[in-house]
C-alpha cells in the first residue's frame, strides 16, 4: 500500500465504531519498510485520537456519571472496551517493537491518569467510598490484558501447525 492508501485508512479509523472487521483487515496488511518511518508517527497520532475521544466521552458527563451508578458503570464498560480495541490496533505490522511499547506506555499512562482523576473526583462527591470502588473494580487490568494477547498469540501459533 502507498502512503496515501494507509492515511486514507487511518483516517476510517479515526470516528469509527468498534469494528473488528476492519481491525481484521488492519491487522492483516503487510508493513512497507519505505514508509514505516513517517507511517508510526501518523498511527501514533491516530492512536492518541481515539483515545482522546473516548476520554472526552468518558469525562463529559462526570456529574451525570457520579449520580447514577449503572450508568457509571456502563461508560466505564464502554471505555474499557475502547481502550482494549485501541491496545488491539496497536498490533498492527508497521510498528516496531520499540515503538509499539513506547505508544502502549503512553496510553497506560494517559488511562491511569483518567482513572485516578476520577477515583479522586468520586471520594469528594461519595464519602463512602461506593462510587470509588466502582471506578477500582472496572478499571483497566493491564497485565491481565497483556497476558490475554500473549495468551492468544500462542494459542494461534499451536493451531496453525
Amino acid at each position: 500500500m502507498s502512503y496515501a492508501e494507509w492515511v486514507e485508512l487511518f483516517e476510517k479509523f479515526r470516528n469509527t465504531n468498534l469494528d473488528k472487521d476492519q481491525l481484521n483487515y488492519l491487522l492483516s496488511l503487510d508493513n512497507n519498510p519505505s514508509i514505516q518511518e513517517r507511517l508510526t508517527e501518523k498511527y501514533s497520532i491516530l492512536l492518541n485520537d481515539r483515545l482522546q475521544l473516548s476520554v472526552n466521552k468518558l469525562i463529559s458527563d462526570l456529574d451525570i456519571i457520579f449520580s447514577d451508578q449503572n450508568y457509571m458503570d456502563f461508560m466505564l464498560v464502554s471505555f474499557r472496551k475502547e481502550v482494549d480495541y485501541i491496545l488491539q490496533m496497536l498490533q498492527v505490522k508497521i510498528l516496531t517493537d520499540e515503538s509499539r511499547n513506547n505508544i502502549r506506555s503512553e496510553i497506560k499512562n494517559k488511562v491511569d491518569e483518567i482513572m485516578k482523576i476520577m477515583d479522586d473526583k468520586a471520594l469528594e462527591i461519595d464519602y463512602t467510598g461506593v462510587l470509588s470502588m466502582m471506578i477500582k473494580n472496572n478499571g483497566i487490568k493491564w497485565s491481565w490484558l497483556y497476558e490475554l494477547r500473549r495468551d492468544k498469540r500462542i494459542f494461534k501459533e499451536i493451531f496453525k501447525s
